[in-house]
């Protein structure tokens, strides 16, 4: 089976687009994902739709790793304009379109919009309401998540997520609203908070324009041949029956009547899919060649074992985050966060303003690099070298913090003959930091204990020693935006943390940094070393304790 991989595209406003693929040769297939949700929900159907040829699924602007659309225009019309984009820009078409909920919507106007891009159109989760059933339903639906100071905001998202597999609407808990089928497992849900948290205060924003374009009259416009999949599991099921009870439809729409079984519900996708792709050409979306792509500020670059995939189908991808270096110069500089952090998180002023030749990455179980197969320090060394020697780089600067000290002592031993590593240590052989428990609860207490572990911790650091200017200690408020994004790369890492952390303690950091030539700087800071936002502001403060 194709492995699934990850990449971005920038589209013509400098915005960028992540999504995943397989690397396959046969007939485009595009898959939509449902808000809030990410194209990581659907990598279950990729894996299904594999044997049919190249499967593609983007994370729609605004939600998982695609940036926001730059401008307020209203309703799906933006959405369509960024699908048509990138998949003009990638040779895409003709191609099948599925979509599910938002994602059905978006797939249905883009049948509109440009009916010659698409050869066969799969809707599942399609719904009809009436306009004031909608309003009715829509009170309340999509309430304010601004970043409360008490970390209450994170009860409303774990409660949004939580309900959203037990009533319709999800706000309103009573015996009248509640699903038949089974809640989701706390696991799921926690996984959707993250990306319901990765969309941040625009969470709303192409759900609520999905939302208001559920209706018929939409549907019966479209002209392309059709597959609407009304599926008996789905908890919205009640809606999909006056598109099961309209009539007629014209020959190129077929309306299915789905048992509630997902094997049932992913057999007529597939069989969909591939009656449809049956006469389009064989294609083939090739790793993109991130050495010429590095002037962006985000690159999937897949590692591991040859580039083999997980069990779960889908290949390990380190993050990468910068700017091209300029010229013949073949200098950078690395940043390497530490355990529980991310590339964004500690090094965001930094990636911002740092110019040419500035990077950071992502470890894996961090941020938004996956760590499918395990964590290994070794490996994880090894492929950022491999980066490396595919851009180019002959000289690098490395600045690792607590974990990333220990991946860049790491990586100065597997760097080939003609790389030149400069190690500058930051807070090597430290605590192993002890993040809370985070198993995820019924009640989301464990996120009200996250967030009051973050806050604990900067009122242990009141007055955070500022380096971005060379200042002293000052009163710093707290940033809650910052409490944010670490309490989102906490919840990311949870499940890997258990593997860095043994790691870390059975690191030998003596022996590692007595026998390493490469390192031109120690660093200890007794404050953490932050702008008032939490996150490094500059790596490279003056220090006399050097090995």
């Amino acid at each position: 089976m194709s492995a699934i991989r990850q990449s971005y595209h920038r589209l013509r406003t400098g915005n960028l687009l992540h999504y995943r693929y397989t690397e396959a040769d046969g007939p485009v297939i595009v898959l939509l994902h449902p808000s809030p949700m990410s194209s990581r929900f659907m990598a279950p159907l990729m894996r299904h739709l594999a044997p049919l040829g190249c499967v593609l699924a983007p994370d729609t602007p605004g939600y998982g790793y695609s940036d926001p659309l730059p401008n307020d225009d209203a309703g799906l019309a933006p959405y369509v304009s960024v699908l048509h984009e990138w998949i003009a820009a990638l040779e895409l078409a003709p191609l099948v379109l599925y979509g599910s909920a938002t994602g059905a919507q978006i797939a249905a106007e883009y049948a509109k919009a440009h009916p010659e891009q698409v050869a066969g159109l799969v809707l599942d989760n399609a719904l009809h309401f009436e306009v004031e059933e909608r309003e009715d339903l829509l009170e309340g639906y999509f309430p304010d998540r601004a970043v409360q100071p008490d970390g209450v905001h994170l009860l409303g998202h774990w409660c949004n997520m939580r309900n959203l597999s037990r009533y319709f609407p999800w706000h309103r808990e009573s015996e009248a609203t509640a699903l038949p089928a089974p809640a989701a497992p706390l696991d799921a849900v926690q996984e959707q908070l993250v990306d319901q948290l990765l969309a941040g205060a625009g969470y709303a924003r192409a759900y609520r324009a999905a939302f208001e374009n559920e209706h018929l009259s939409n549907l019966v416009k479209v002209s392309v041949p059709t597959q609407v999949i009304c599926w008996q599991g789905s908890p919205v099921y009640r809606w999909m029956k006056p598109i099961l009870e309209h009539g007629p439809w014209g020959e190129h729409v077929r309306i299915s009547d789905c048992g509630p079984g997902l094997d049932e519900r992913y057999a007529l996708i597939f069989d969909a899919c591939q009656g449809m792709a049956r006469k389009l050409p064989a294609r083939t979306v090739q790793r993109p060649d991130f050495a010429r792509e590095m002037d962006r500020q985000g690159v999937a670059v897949s590692y591991g074992d040859g580039g083999g995939a997980s069990e779960e189908g889908e290949n390990p991808a380190l993050h990468w985050y910068g700017f091209k270096h300029s010229g013949e110069s073949r200098r950078i500089v690395l940043l390497l966060h530490d355990l529980g952090a991310s590339a964004i998180g500690q090094f965001g002023p930094l990636l911002k303003d740092g110019g040419a030749g500035c990077y950071a990455v992502d470890l894996p179980g961090h941020g938004r690099s996956g760590a499918q197969g395990g964590i290994d320090l070794s490996g994880t060394a090894s492929a950022i070298c491999d980066t490396l020697e595919e851009m180019g780089v002959t000289q690098v600067a490395v600045y690792g913090v607590g974990l990333g000290a220990a991946v860049g002592l790491a990586l100065s031993s597997a760097a080939a003959e003609g790389l030149s590593v400069s190690l500058n240590l930051v807070d090597a052989g430290g605590a192993v930091p002890l993040l809370p428990d985070l198993s995820p609860e019924e009640d989301g207490g464990h996120l009200l204990r996250l967030w009051d572990e973050l806050l604990e911790l900067r009122r242990k650091h009141p007055k955070p020693l500022s380096i971005a200017r060379g200042g002293g200690p000052g009163e710093r408020e707290v940033d809650l935006e910052a409490v944010q994004r670490q309490a989102l790369d906490w919840l990311v890492v949870r499940q890997h943390l258990t593997a860095w952390q043994d790691i870390l303690r059975d690191f030998d950091w003596d022996a590692r940094i007595s026998g390493c030539r490469d390192i031109a700087e120690r660093i200890s800071w007794r404050t953490p070393p932050t702008d008032d936002s939490g996150a490094v502001s500059r790596p490279l403060p003056q220090s006399e304790n050097r090995p």
